[in-house]
């Protein structure tokens, strides 16, 4: 999925530069891979969730090296 997504912003990004709008057409019924306030959607849910783990992760690291720290 983060393929496809990542294209698809990357076609979305370029389409802004050439001011071409069409590109933000909305179908119905929706295409989740085309229409860009989906592919947004899914772009910023992607980016919450991995910041979400990034924050964990790195509280679990420094969970771990206080551990290590206090064993020594």
């Amino acid at each position: 999925m983060s393929e496809q997504l990542v294209k698809r912003l990357r076609e979305l990004s370029n389409a802004v530069t050439r001011a071409d709008w069409n590109e933000f057409s909305m179908r119905i019924p929706v295409e989740k891979d085309r229409d860009a306030d989906f592919v947004l959607l899914q772009a910023a849910d992607k980016i919450e969730a991995l910041e979400a783990d990034a924050a964990r992760l790195r509280e679990a690291m420094l969970d771990a090296v206080e551990k290590l720290n206090a064993s020594e």
